[in-house]
């Protein structure tokens, strides 16, 4: 999935999550069938802070669970990295539900300054200071190698904008975060992870 361009972003319904549709990896591991699920992108136009009670918080241990790996500290090495932030939409269920890819801890939240939670939280902290009409284009595109299961990172862009179009200084950022674990090797393909 490419950044859209300034007339497409334009297009886009203000508030309203659009995601990719997502695919479901069936993997064979030790005579067992494991469902990995993973949403291709996301992107969305934000004009406003959403400030609704939050119903609850994915936990990474659970997730580790559910994805059947016992590998990292505290049996936490894979978690549900969901591509639009609770900080940005902290009572959506039905746009966060489902719409995540299987990253490592590093990937989603352990790696300060360079993982998913830092730049979710710096868009949250932009659109409380939003002024009328400002917008922000928010995106971020999975990069899945060719049949693999895991994808090999993501990139995440933001874009902010005027109420006339015209780019402006709020909020902006084009990184790309690597879906890795220090100490440990991932096949890409099947999710198995190694001790190096």
């Amino acid at each position: 999935m490419k950044v859209l361009e300034i007339h497409e972003i334009k297009k886009l319904p203000e508030d309203k999550p659009i995601f990719e549709k997502k695919l479901i990896k069936n993997v064979e591991e030790e005579g067992e069938t494991r469902s990995l699920y993973h949403a291709l992108g996301m992107r969305i136009l934000l004009t406003k802070v959403h400030k609704k009670r939050k119903k609850g918080v994915t936990d990474g241990h659970a997730v580790g669970k559910v994805y059947g790996r016992d590998f990292g500290p505290n049996s936490d090495f894979y978690h549900a990295s969901h591509l639009l932030g609770e900080q940005i939409f902290p009572n959506k269920a039905s746009y966060c539900r489902g719409e995540y890819i299987v990253g490592t801890r590093s990937l989603n939240m352990d790696c300060p300054r360079n993982d998913m939670k830092h730049y979710e939280e710096i868009v949250a902290k932009k659109l409380e200071g939003l002024s009328w009409g400002e917008k922000i284009y928010y995106t971020v595109i999975p990069d899945f190698k060719d049949e693999e299961a895991i994808a090999r990172g993501v990139r995440m862009v933001a874009k902010s904008f005027n109420h006339n179009w015209e780019s402006t200084i709020t909020c902006n950022f084009d990184t790309y975060i690597k879906n890795e674990e220090p100490g440990y090797q991932i096949d890409y393909m099947t999710g198995k992870v190694e001790a190096i």
